[in-house]
């Protein structure tokens, strides 16, 4: 909680990447209390300012396996070396922005390689990256690379974002180029 106030923090088994269905409950230890949760349908805490909540969880088996879900990122080079100006998200609809955890920044990489958010597909359509409908077509496709690169199912270009315009692009992929390495979510 980077807040001044305290924060309620509530979790529902689907924004970890779960099925979002009324059997899937999760069994957690709060890790600094030791307190022991069994068959929540929710997590539930306070957390104070300047603080964090850190769950270990076991999820029922009808939750099935967990998407990989939350935020994209790259790094940008910055006269600040604080992580509110080295580090922008990927949000929807197709732009970087400053963190802030909101839903525009929850993407989920399915297992077909699309990245996915607010139930549409990051695309290249025409050149450039846009959101669409999600679909089974090679432009929605993604491979990501060791180093981090994001790579196009159409043409073999790299999803690149420009630090000083918040916009996106595809162009051919350079070799360690920063604006071309991404962290997905694991």
């Amino acid at each position: 909680n980077r807040d001044a106030a305290t924060a309620q923090v509530a979790l529902r088994p689907a924004e970890l990447g779960f099925a979002a269905s009324s059997a899937c409950k999760l069994d957690a230890r709060d890790l600094w209390s030791g307190a022991h949760l069994a068959a929540a349908a929710t997590l539930s805490a306070e957390v104070a300012a300047h603080d964090t909540a850190i769950w270990r969880i076991h999820p029922a088996a009808a939750c099935g396996a967990a998407a990989r879900t939350g935020t994209v990122t790259i790094n940008i080079p910055s006269a600040h070396h604080d992580i509110d100006s080295y580090s922008r998200c990927l949000a929807a609809p197709g732009q970087m922005e400053a963190c802030t955890g909101g839903a525009a920044e929850s993407w989920t990489v399915t297992a077909g390689g699309a990245l996915k958010s607010g139930g549409r597909c990051l695309a290249v359509v025409d050149g450039r990256p846009a959101l669409q409908a999600c679909t089974d077509s090679k432009a929605q496709h993604w491979s990501y690379t060791l180093p981090g690169n994001l790579v196009s199912g159409v043409g073999g270009l790299c999803l690149s974002g420009d630090a000083k315009q918040s916009g996106l692009a595809v162009e051919v992929c350079g070799h360690n180029e920063p604006s071309q390495i991404w962290s997905l979510p694991n």
